[in-house]
């Protein structure tokens, strides 16, 4: 009997030990121009579906920078809208926000040197850009892809009105931030920073998802962008002004979806789920015959 108790705890520990897997991902990957400034700063892409369940939730990117003030200490700026550059090729999202010191406007205290490499990405050098994601159901984002980076790669990742179990996945929660500045955030939960996005074993592998939101909690709007040690002041350590990615790919579950693989995970202290039991349930029996040949 020890020996078969022996076998169920290594079952757990493999079931409990399976991999998360995003059920459904949302790409900007499309070649577009964008002249600044006279482009949008808003851009929209249709979702593409890899799940099954409830199906797709659409999704548009914004972005946001802390550009509306002036003085010497630009992290007391209000955040407004940021021109969204060019994607190129399949290298993902970025940001050229409004203290760009080319653009008309700008803050006295303007920002050297953003629009031009590397600073035509969503970046964390004397402004701190962020993408809004706004999605047309809740969803639980998992995973971040990037497409392009330069000198280090950490980003901040916050979600508003974010919860367990959701109600309705239908409705959008209102995070509006421009009356906001990154110190005065109120309804968004910062969900965590992560380093070295798309480095694996201290090479770069930029088609590699990193993993977010361990405690799998669901929001419509999501904010993603380079590490922000004001929105998030958890690891407010790390280095700041050499982070400059390009935000290609989003992975996760959309609220309702309860077939796909990594979606049906109950809440921590619960049930394993259908499949899990199936699998320990095939694994005893093998052990309980395994037993009694030997026994007999």
């Amino acid at each position: 009997m020890k020996h078969i108790l022996g076998g169920i705890a290594a079952v757990l520990a493999l079931v409990a030990a399976a991999p998360v897997v995003a059920s459904t991902s949302w790409s900007f990957t499309t070649s577009t121009t964008c002249t600044h400034p006279g482009c949008s700063n808003v851009a929209s892409n249709a979702a593409v579906g890899l799940g099954t369940g409830a199906g797709t939730a659409s999704l548009t990117a914004a972005g946001w920078s802390n550009t509306n003030g002036s003085g010497p200490n630009p992290d007391t700026y209000l955040l407004e809208t940021a021109y969204q550059t060019s994607v190129f090729g399949s290298s993902g999202l970025g940001i050229y926000n409004k203290d760009g010191c080319a653009l008309a406007g700008a803050a006295t205290n303007c920002d050297n040197a953003e629009g031009t490499s590397p600073e035509h990405s969503t970046d964390n050098n004397q402004r701190y850009d962020m993408m809004l994601l706004t999605f047309s159901k809740q969803v639980s984002l998992r995973q971040v892809t990037i497409g392009w980076f330069q000198t280090d790669s950490d980003i901040s990742v916050l979600a508003f009105g974010a919860v367990g179990n959701p109600g309705n996945g239908n409705v959008l929660n209102d995070g509006s931030l421009a009356t906001k500045s990154w110190s005065t955030l109120t309804g968004w939960t910062a969900i965590g920073s992560y380093s070295n996005v798309g480095v694996v074993n201290g090479s770069p592998s930029l088609n590699t998802p990193t993993d977010i939101n361990a405690n799998k909690l669901y929001s419509s709007q999501w904010l993603v962008g380079a590490y922000n040690p004001i929105a998030d002041p958890a690891n407010a350590g790390w280095t700041t002004g050499n982070d400059y990615v390009k935000l290609k790919t989003f992975g996760g579950c959309v609220f309702g979806d309860t077939t796909s693989t990594g979606c049906t995970n109950p809440p921590s202290g619960q049930v394993p789920e259908p499949g899990s039991l199936a699998l320990l349930g095939l694994a005893l029996a093998g052990m309980v015959s395994l037993r009694r040949r030997k026994n007999s």
